[in-house]
């Protein structure tokens, strides 16, 4: 991995000296202004995402981190479930809903907020992660550099893993894959928002997205995978605390009978292993 440009030298003006007792020009020769540089637009991220407003949640701690960031202009629009929210997040939950409804189905409303030709990057997270410091700016810095357009960030060891693919490998960068997770957080490149979105709701917990995101990514020669430089923390809450696994279950069943997929046993590759330094 190459270091970042260097800043060239600036121009070094000539001092002129006057030898003897000759006298100083009557008019100091002018000095003309570089032309000025234009300011570069920073790339527009969306992060989207439900929190559990009646449940213990990490979203104060997430929703300051992500608008930590300083390399890109960060937009959040969240949906606060089963209570109002707090005065930290009120500003940028979109939606209150206080009777149960899926993940999905809230998320896709969300997006119907948006337009999504403003954005680059869309990001989905959920209320239980903990993110390293100045997470996204170094996550979405080597998402760009591997030209990964799906991307999720590997799970610490301590965090609760479901497939252990996605747990972080030490000493490496990232890995290409045929498999990223639907959550807790998954990160998409503007060029796939076609192959995501909606998102399908015959699964509206996101269970089997997985398989079907992978077949349609390789259909178009498009790569994806883990990020194992900057892991997030998944540990508050274990999976399927506040929903039903039968349902979930029954709802990938439909998924996949619906849509063309990759068998999750084949998900399970990695094509290619990155090492190198982190960006900083």
């Amino acid at each position: 991995m190459t270091n970042g440009p260097r800043k060239a030298p600036g121009p070094t003006g000539a001092r002129g000296t006057h030898g003897g007792s000759a006298p100083p020009p009557a008019f100091a020769r002018p000095r003309i202004a570089p032309p000025l540089t234009a300011v570069q637009p920073q790339t527009k991220v969306l992060v989207v995402g439900v929190y559990l407003a009646d449940k213990p949640n990490n979203i104060d701690s997430i929703v300051s981190a992500l608008a930590a960031a300083t390399k890109y202009d960060v937009h959040q629009s969240w949906a606060a479930l089963g209570a109002g929210p707090s005065p930290r997040v009120r500003s940028v939950t979109r939606m209150t809903v206080l009777s149960s409804m899926p993940k999905f189905a809230l998320i896709n409303d969300l997006l119907a907020r948006h337009r999504l030709d403003d954005y680059e990057y869309l990001i989905l997270c959920d209320d239980d992660v903990e993110l390293p410091e100045r997470f996204l700016d170094r996550f979405l810095t080597l998402q760009e550099q591997l030209d990964f357009r799906l991307a999720q960030p590997a799970r610490s060891s301590a965090s609760h893993i479901d497939h252990p693919i996605v747990e972080q490998q030490l000493g490496v960068l990232a890995r290409q894959t045929w498999f990223v997770e639907s959550g807790p957080m998954v990160c998409a490149h503007r060029s796939v928002f076609d192959l995501l979105l909606p998102f399908p709701l015959e699964s509206p917990m996101g269970w089997g997205y997985e398989g079907v995101w992978s077949l349609e990514l390789a259909r178009r020669g498009l790569k994806m995978g883990i990020v194992d430089a900057f892991p997030i923390e998944h540990r508050m809450r274990r999976p399927v605390t506040y929903y039903r696994w039968q349902e979930a279950d029954e709802g990938r069943q439909r998924l996949l009978q619906a849509r063309s997929h990759r068998p999750l046993d084949q998900c399970f590759r990695v094509l290619a292993i990155v090492t190198g330094d982190a960006p900083r």
